[in-house]
């Protein structure tokens, strides 16, 4: 697997075309080799390059066994969602995407993937996610989603 990864990122570094090697990043993530996924995810941040054409697989990771892939697909959401906001680009698919990444806040067995998540809803700053962010808020077993979502109930009132 690693002489693989190897392989496969030394001949994405060798392309000409930026566009090209951002494109080859991105494609990473559906990639079966989890050192590929993972360096995926790391390029994607690092760059700020989460968009459209990622949505199947970010659906993918999402629903997939590996907790670490979760809170990497939710940050690139939070990246996608800022995006969003901060210049009113609409993204095709963000109903769904809020809607599953509502249901990784709520109910994922992985406490840092819902904080992640309540995090990646606390960037789109909709008012209409204010009443599941206080259920998480007085609900979830774990203090740190608790206190993701009270920030989120808070940003939403206009506080502090």
């Amino acid at each position: 697997a690693l002489v693989q990864a190897a392989l496969r990122l030394a001949a994405i570094q060798g392309l000409k075309n930026q566009l090209d090697v951002w494109d080859a990043q991105k494609s990473l993530l559906q990639e079966p080799n989890p050192i590929l996924v993972a360096t995926g995810f790391e390029e994607i941040l690092k760059f700020r390059l989460g968009d459209e054409t990622l949505v199947a697989s970010l659906l993918t990771h999402l629903d997939g066994p590996r907790p670490d892939f979760r809170v990497q697909a939710c940050r690139v959401l939070a990246q996608m969602f800022g995006k969003l906001r901060r210049t009113g680009k609409e993204i095709p698919s963000a109903d769904l995407l809020t809607t599953e990444t509502l249901a990784r806040a709520s109910a994922d067995e992985s406490p840092e993937v819902r904080a992640e998540a309540v995090r990646a809803l606390r960037e789109l700053r909709r008012k209409d996610l204010l009443d599941a962010l206080a259920r998480i808020a007085s609900s979830d077993p774990n203090q740190i989603v608790r206190y993701e979502a009270q920030l989120g109930v808070m940003e939403l009132k206009g506080g502090s």
